[in-house]
């Protein structure tokens, strides 16, 4: 570009503003509202298929299956074609205009995956375009991105759909046709995926301007509204004005995506009384849910009539000053136009007709919101009925509409103690419980009060806002003036002298902070101070635990005075989540509670969005809660269950809701549970009456068993797995930021290491499957006295502090037996290299290289390539992520070997009265990673709710082994194997929940129990009475046929 072009219009501009004779400058123009150009807008599946390809209804097959997230999908199905199937479909059109054009494709793709199909334009039997969609290294848009790449990769895993563009030059007005056809594609196991297509979007806009242009309107999916505008209006309404006065009439769209609220509030305008409104096309209704329109005309009543656009009157409505309507997305393909009411009775009388399990509920242990069932009127009074008939008893501030006590009340369901105080953020402030106060006193709910909720999906780092906000109140009540900087920095410093005496501030200051002045020492728990290259890991660790223990004391101090003001008997918490990894913080989940912060546990459930391997892992997460309220008997897990449909499966709701139970939940709360126009994104299908039957079934067999389940407590285990925070500190340590907190979801998100983890969780199924789950540990209960009651140790992670080896040495000693395995305690908690652990477990040295430490469960994982194969008796077990190599001491015994150099893999020691077990691999990654062989392709729908069967034979006799050797009995022994159960021990008998995680359900189930106590009764929730057999010392169960789950109750 010339520059001059550009300097002398604007000289001589400023020229023209001095001469005062001048004329004022014209206004400047307008800018022209923006208008859509022509184009072409078909649903895929709306293609002629000529071999190959299918329509599948979303969560029929697909991968992208969710109403949290972005799985938004047109028309609610897509074309699909198997990965390694060849296809051909195609679709005639009209071309609005001449000109270019641009075709966008929209269609599913899981990160590194290649799904290619050719799409091509023919017009006059001439191919005009065609573009190779879907290999992996093309360029796409993801969800709210305006500039193409190849991989849109979120830490949390697959999400969304994906749109590709090509030209297509020189169309004419008239006929064309478009071709979609199956390409060949690399047959690579977890890589090769099926061709799911959504929809076609064929426009003249030639420079793509409605795409920036729709991004300002909803910024994440700009092409769904684009393509709803280019469709136009599918239904139309006419509007019969029954009032006194002209009328005008609107339609409120309860999107089931953003932007959440449509309206259209002027479809009929300035209609006589008497008088009937022209049609009117309802243009904003969404192409990608079946949502509910609310129609109104301003108080008045009036009748209405619904068409398909130019069709036939579908529904007629008479009378009323407003009508709500579920409005398919299409006309005359699926469904039908329907209501609220209509739907409600359809899911109550599958109820009826399909008795429930277990026992009608009368306690409050199942919770559930966002209904409108205190509303006045038919729909507030349908809607409680059928809260009562799915068996909840709980009241819940969610449930909208000033009558839900009477409503309740007149459908059987008295008002229980179990109202909570909540809302996004409702910290225990002395201004928030106040306001609780009052508000419970203007209700008349204070004898119905047990639980204030401090929030939800709290970020840790945020309740040192909280702590730096109180001290600033004090500061400035007592006539001070400080800043954040300077309350943290005070807090700080304190902090150390009383928890390092003696420390050097040297240990304590960061070189870019200038000379040292120990004046100045200040806490950073961020990746910076954490790096190697910053050689400060005193200030990277102690900045966190300072974090850690404020945080718990502040919050601690605010449980007390909610329990003060508000009653002794009411229980605090807040509701985290795990997202992105589904990696439960031993700080959050653990020490959260030991410190006193809160007694009500729970958090967001929701594997299936973040790849998880199946729901069994919600079990997992449990147990972090019942190992921090080990020990306090009025804490509570109230565990969410989540029944979203679409996303979730009955399958997998029911087996998450007998895994929480198995694992200490002794309440659930299955959040939004009302239909769809009840909530954004967290609800149940109105066409998904199977779904409301599993929450029912669920709620009836905790029904069963509501006399036990409040007082039971899990029977110990013999097992004891160490979650180490000092580990796990390491494990965020290059996604850390300030104040504790994590940066999971920016670019560094891979700098999370996953390996321990996984090794954990590998381990605590491989044992729940042997029939000894674990009691999961912190450091501090690995001393002798709190070990006593174990058999069996198992250390897992890199970062140990060295009194932790001391003193399990002490209880190996004294007859205790520990398992290690490879990487186990190479450094301390500040990172430094140490050998206590080495000279505990007869390892006279090692060499240990952590190569993948970063792998996620359905993504990375599958595709670990081994680094070698151990040997031992009749079995193998591949090495996996971190390679070692170990040489015994003497005194240790060889029990496997290493294939390739046949050098020690798995050796033990014997000492004092116990043994020490060191495994140079990693068998809870090796169990999991055989059970994923071959890869298949990472999903947010039917993969991630697959149960994994297959687990590595060699990771179990390696944990077999060491418990054969500690003279461990399972408590449980299932046959299959395959089942998720614990044994809960109440005053007057047992529980077992049992979650089935067979790939084939509906079989007989045997049960061997060791319990004491005389058993008179055996019964079960979906059996009824059990025969009582014994084997020797153990109780057998057979259960003729097992579900999804089940909960059988032994009675004193």
């Amino acid at each position: 570009m010339n520059p001059r072009r550009l300097l002398f219009p604007l000289a001589f501009s400023l020229s023209l503003l001095a001469q005062p004779s001048l004329a004022p400058a014209a206004p400047a123009p307008k800018k022209e509202a923006f208008h859509l150009a022509p184009a072409v807008a078909v649903e895929a599946e709306d293609f002629t298929i000529e071999s190959g390809w299918r329509v599948v209804k979303n969560g029929g097959g697909n991968y992208m299956v969710d109403i949290i997230g972005f799985q938004h999908i047109s028309g609610e199905r897509l074309l699909c074609l198997d990965s390694a199937n060849a296809g051909a479909a195609q679709l005639d059109i009209k071309v609005p205009v001449a000109g270019d054009f641009r075709l966008w494709v929209r269609y599913e793709y899981p990160p590194f995956t290649d799904t290619r199909f050719e799409v091509e334009v023919v017009q006059g039997g001439r191919s005009v375009a065609k573009k190779l969609v879907g290999a992996k290294d093309n360029e796409r848009y993801a969800f709210g991105e305006t500039k193409p790449r190849a991989q849109y990769d979120p830490s949390w895993g697959p999400e969304g759909l994906v749109e590709e563009v090509f030209t297509v030059p020189g169309l004419q007005a008239g006929p064309a046709r478009i071709h979609l056809r199956g390409q060949p594609q690399p047959a690579v196991p977890g890589v090769s995926a099926s061709r799911n297509v959504d929809l076609v979007y064929l426009t003249s806009d030639a420079q793509d301007a409605w795409l920036p242009e729709y991004h300002k309107r909803v910024n994440l999916y700009p092409i769904l509204e684009a393509f709803r505008d280019s469709r136009g209006p599918r239904y139309e309404a006419r509007f019969t004005n029954r009032g006194t006065k002209p009328a005008n009439f609107g339609i409120s769209h309860t999107y089931n995506r953003l932007p959440w609220y449509v309206n259209e509030p002027n479809l009929a305008t300035n209609v006589a009384p008497g008088a009937a409104s022209a049609w009117a096309g309802i243009a904003l209704q969404d192409t990608a849910h079946f949502h509910l329109a609310t129609f109104s005309g301003g108080g008045q009543p009036f009748d209405l009539e619904l068409r398909p656009t130019g069709g036939v009157v579908e529904r007629r409505a008479t009378g009323n000053t407003t009508y709500s309507f579920y409005l398919p997305s299409y006309p005359g393909k699926y469904e039908t136009i329907t209501t609220q009411l209509t739907q409600l009775d359809a899911v109550l009388a599958h109820l009826k007709a399909n008795p429930a399990v277990g026992k009608v509920p009368t306690q409050p242990l199942c919770y559930g919101g966002w209904m409108p069932l205190g509303q006045t009127n038919e729909l507030g009074r349908k809607y409680a009925e059928l809260y009562a008939a799915l068996g909840m008893r709980s009241l819940h501030p969610a449930n909208s509409g000033p009558a839900q006590i009477e409503n309740l009340a007149k459908v059987g369901v008295p008002a229980t103690k179990s109202w909570m105080a909540m809302s996004y953020r409702n910290p225990p402030t002395p201004e928030n419980i106040a306001k609780v106060g009052a508000d419970l006193a203007k209700n008349g709910l204070k004898d119905k009060f047990l639980w204030y909720d401090y929030g939800d999906e709290i970020g840790f780092s945020e309740w040192m806002g909280h702590v730096i906000s109180s001290e600033a109140a004090k500061a400035k009540a007592a006539g001070q003036k400080t800043t954040p900087a300077e309350i943290v920095a005070r807090l700080w410093q304190t902090w150390l002298k009383l928890e390092r005496p003696g420390f050097n501030p040297a240990d304590y200051w960061l070189p870019a902070w200038g000379p040292l002045d120990p004046a100045k020492l200040r806490p950073d728990s961020s990746a910076a101070a954490a790096a190697p290259a910053a050689n400060k890991p005193l200030l990277y660790v102690d900045s966190c635990i300072f974090f850690e223990n404020t945080a718990i004391e502040h919050v601690a101090r605010g449980a007390a005075d909610v329990r003060k003001a508000l009653g002794e008997h009411v229980l605090c918490g807040a509701n985290y989540s795990c997202h992105p990894f589904y990696y439960p913080s031993s700080v959050m989940y653990m020490k959260w509670f030991r410190g006193g912060a809160a007694d009500l546990a729970r958090h967001s459930e929701y594997f299936w969005q973040v790849g998880q391997l199946g729901p069994m892992i919600n079990g997992y997460v449990v147990e972090h809660f019942a190992a921090g309220l080990r020990g306090n008997p009025k804490g509570v897990i109230r565990q969410y269950t989540m029944p979203h449909s679409p996303g979730n499966t009955d399958a997998s709701f029911l087996r998450t809701a007998f895994s929480h139970l198995a694992h200490g939940a002794k309440m659930l709360d299955f959040f939004g549970i009302g239909m769809n126009e009840t909530f954004t994104e967290n609800y149940i299908d109105h066409r998904d009456k199977e779904r409301f039957r599993s929450v029912r079934d669920v709620t009836h067999a905790i029904g069963f068993v509501e006399d036990l389940l409040p007082q039971s407590t899990v029977v110990p285990s013999r097992v004891a797995l160490l979650v180490s925070e000092s580990t796990e500190r390491w494990d965020m340590a290059g996604i850390a930021a300030d104040q504790a907190g994590h940066s999971h979801f920016g670019p560094d998100f891979r700098k999370t290491r996953m390996v321990h983890h996984l090794e954990r969780l590998g381990i605590w199924k491989a044992l729940t499957f042997l029939g000894s789950t674990p009691d999961l540990i912190t450091e501090t209960d690995v001393h002798p006295t709190l070990l006593r009651d174990y058999q069996v140790l198992i250390v897992v992670g890199d970062s140990l502090p060295p009194a932790t080896a001391q003193l399990a040495e002490q209880w190996v000693k004294a007859g205790g037996v520990l398992l290690t395995v490879a990487n186990t305690g190479g450094t301390d908690q500040y990172h430094r290299p140490q050998n206590v652990w080495n000279d505990l477990c007869g390892v006279g040295s090692r060499q240990t290289d952590a190569r993948e430490t970063f792998f996620r469960p359905r993504q990375e994982l599958p595709f670990l390539k081994p680094h070698g194969t151990v040997a031992g008796a009749g079995w193998e077990m591949p090495q996996l992520a971190t390679y070692e190599r170990i040489k015994p001491a003497a005194g240790a015994d060889v029990l496997a070997k290493f294939k390739d150099d046949n050098s020690a893999a798995f050796i033990t020691r014997k000492l004092g009265k116990g043994q020490t077990f060191w495994c140079a691999a990693q068998p809870g990654v090796a169990y999991l990673w055989t059970a994923l062989q071959p890869p298949a392709v990472p999903d947010r729908g039917p993969g991630t709710h697959t149960v994994p069967t297959g687990f590595d034979s060699g990771a179990r006799a390696v944990l077999e082994t060491v418990l054969k050797a500690a003279k461990v009995e399972p408590l449980v022994r299932c046959e299959p194997q395959q089942l998720d159960t614990r044994l809960l021990r109440a005053n007057r008998g047992y529980i077992l929940p049992i979650a089935n995680f067979e790939p084939k359900v509906g079989q007989k189930a045997t049960i061997s129990l060791k319990v004491t106590g005389q058993i008179r009764k055996v019964s079960s929730a979906w059996h009824g009475a059990l025969p009582l057999q014994r084997d020797g010392d153990r109780l057998l169960i057979t259960l003729p046929a097992l579900g999804h789950g089940d909960i059988v109750r032994l009675d004193f």
